[in-house]
């Protein structure tokens, strides 16, 4: 049998850039699980409910369900990543010019940097960011989370993602996951059920 690892749609959010200029750029990244933490965490007191966790992944999956039909399809999905980008890199843009220097991101490690920075002018366009978009690897993490198959992900769907989630990072049983849970690679480190 072979295992795939289950994500949810916040992942997939994140994943899409909303934190890769920061340097987060995978789902289970250090700096993606910290930037789990300071998105869900809704109180404020370094842990992580199920209800905040629900809470955060309802709120992505309606910001992303564009014509409200209780489902989220691969195009709205791309859609709502080109947003959150967008809205990503004017933010990190300080200085209006269209590009991100380096001192703009400086969570972002040099190496992913120079990467990203095809024509090496020492900042990044949107363009040279566009790597960060949605993809083969998004299109086959979005077909996880569709256990039915057809071609969109409905909240039931990214509920029980949610939940899979939360049950695999709660290594100690709390109902809650802190700093330690995520630190353990709580994001994704487990497996989703068995697939043949």
């Amino acid at each position: 049998m072979k295992k795939l690892v289950l994500v949810s749609i916040g992942c997939l959010f994140a994943v899409a850039g909303v934190a890769a200029a920061q340097g987060h750029g995978r789902c289970g990244g250090p700096g993606m699980r910290g930037a789990l933490l300071e998105k869900a965490d809704a109180n404020h007191d370094g842990k992580i409910t199920r209800d905040e966790l629900f809470a955060n992944e309802r709120a992505m999956f309606s910001d992303a369900d564009a014509n409200r039909d209780g489902k989220v399809t691969p195009d709205e999905l791309r859609a709502a990543f080109d947003r959150k980008k967008s809205e990503h890199f004017a933010s990190k843009d300080k200085n209006g010019d269209g590009k991100l220097s380096a001192d703009e991101v400086p969570r972002m490690p040099s190496g992913m940097f120079g990467k990203l920075d095809a024509n090496h002018d020492g900042s990044l366009s949107r363009d040279e960011l566009a790597n960060f978009g949605p993809g083969h690897g998004h299109d086959f993490f979005f077909k996880m989370i569709d256990t039915n198959g057809d071609g969109a992900i409905t909240q039931d769907e990214a509920d029980a993602a949610a939940d899979e989630r939360f049950e695999r990072m709660d290594k100690n049983g709390d109902k809650v996951i802190d700093q330690s849970e995520l630190g353990q690679g709580g994001w994704h480190g487990g497996h989703g059920p068995a697939q043949k």
